[in-house]
């Protein structure tokens, strides 16, 4: 069966993020279950990274799946202009009770990247329908990514994950994470808020993921938000990642004093099971698209925009969240990194220790210029993957973000398979 599959596999499909000329054959997984994936031949895996910062609740949750079976009964899918259903109204009320106050509107999408590219236009034309048309740039974090649509990529940094498009992207202003140098980054963006021009700042609150899992405090994030809203600029937190406890509070904004103006959801929303997406708005951005010509409406939409499966397997997350036992491993789990981190701060081979929530990082020294593309990612992923933990290293940074149902004997699993990998990356670099 292995040979077979990945043989069909390597003759048909075009993986991402993945270089063919590099890289060793896919893992063929074929169940997943809790925190564990299952390969072809019974192997499991610990799925230390929650499959791209998803799987929630883990993989195959009971109560998940029992939702899309009631659902799959009564309807798969409905057009979302013209047409409502339960799901979406049941999901979108969930959420406005997670957000802060000032939202009363959420806007439905199937996933980061186009939520991010709404957002985008969404601010755009709020400007232009408020009679403000001028006001038609951006302004994001050096580093942030935001997605792989153009739109997304323009209000990114100017890294490796866009480089080929640079020509083609519109300009935006980049100011240094606050993090790096907060005095530098407000006097950056007070010079461009002067302006007159900004329609918004787009900004991944307090961590970075594919940047290498960069942390800046809320207090930092909090001065520029309070510019903003001083010059009256709209405010647009990328929580696609940070979402639903990655930083130990269900979004990472609900750490700062100053909330944004629009929340864009997406990845563990569903807890891993079905694309979906959000954007959750105040009622200032939604009212500014009501009047009684048609060109003022938001003409954007997708196929499968609030499918009400996706919607569904929402709803039941929130559900799960709820649950006092999920409030107990988000803070399990963020102990027993801060246990790991004693370790690791004796590790001579290690630099840049971190910790948020349900997070744990670090960077593995190297003896040339470290990023994405390190040669090294190859080299940690292999050993983990032999000793039964999947782990997706960006570059030299090594993190681990588990599923909320890991138990205690799985993470320490993980951690004693880093340490046995620091202690033969050291041989190899005496």
């Amino acid at each position: 069966m292995n040979s077979s599959f990945i043989e069909r596999d390597l003759n048909t499909i075009w993986h991402p993020y993945t270089q063919r000329g590099l890289e060793v054959p896919p893992l063929l997984i074929t169940r997943a279950h809790g925190s564990h994936l299952f390969s072809h031949d019974g192997k499991a895996y610990i799925d230390a990274i929650s499959s791209w910062w998803v799987a929630l609740h883990g993989h195959s949750h009971p109560y998940i799946t029992k939702k899309i079976q009631q659902q799959s009964e009564e309807m798969h899918h409905v057009i979302f202009a013209g047409c409502t259903h339960p799901p979406a109204i049941e999901l979108a009320e969930k959420l406005l009770k997670l957000v802060p106050d000032s939202h009363k509107k959420i806007f439905f999408t199937d996933n980061g990247s186009s939520a991010v590219e709404a957002s985008i236009k969404m601010a755009l034309q709020f400007w232009q329908n408020s009679g403000q048309p001028k006001k038609n740039r951006f302004v994001s974090l050096n580093n942030g990514y935001h997605g792989d649509t153009l739109g997304a990529m323009s209000v990114s940094g100017k890294t490796v994950f866009n480089r080929p498009f640079h020509d083609l992207l519109f300009n935006t202003t980049q100011i240094p994470l606050p993090g790096d140098s907060l005095e530098e980054a407000l006097t950056i963006l007070e010079q461009e808020l002067k302006k007159g021009v900004v329609a918004a700042f787009i900004y991944e609150p307090l961590l970075q993921g594919a940047a290498g899992m960069k942390l800046y405090s809320p207090a930092a994030l909090d001065a520029c938000l309070a510019l903003c809203k001083a010059y009256d600029v709209i405010t647009i937190a990328d929580e696609v990642f940070t979402g639903f406890y990655k930083t130990g509070l269900c979004f990472a904004s609900d750490h700062c004093a100053t909330q944004p103006d629009i929340i864009v959801l997406s990845k563990a929303l569903t807890a891993g099971s079905l694309p979906l997406a959000v954007l959750s708005v105040t009622d200032r951005l939604h009212d500014a698209f009501i009047s009684d010509s048609r060109e003022n409406m938001f003409l954007h939409g997708h196929t499968f925009t609030a499918n009400p499966l996706a919607c569904v397997t929402a709803s039941a997350s929130i559900d799960l969240m709820d649950r006092p036992e999920f409030q107990q491993q988000v803070s399990f789990i963020r102990s027993q990194h801060s246990r790991f981190v004693e370790k690791l701060s004796s590790c001579s081979e290690v630099e840049a220790v971190r910790t948020i929530g349900m997070l744990l990082a670090f960077e593995v020294k190297t003896d040339s210029e470290a990023g994405y593309t390190h040669s090294i990612r190859d080299t940690i992923y292999t050993f983990c993957l032999e000793r039964g933990v999947f782990l997706r290293p960006l570059g030299n940074t090594i993190y681990v973000l588990p599923p909320a149902v890991i138990t205690g004997t799985d993470l320490n699993r993980v951690f004693l398979v880093l340490e046995e990998f620091l202690d033969y990356y050291a041989s190899l670099r005496r």
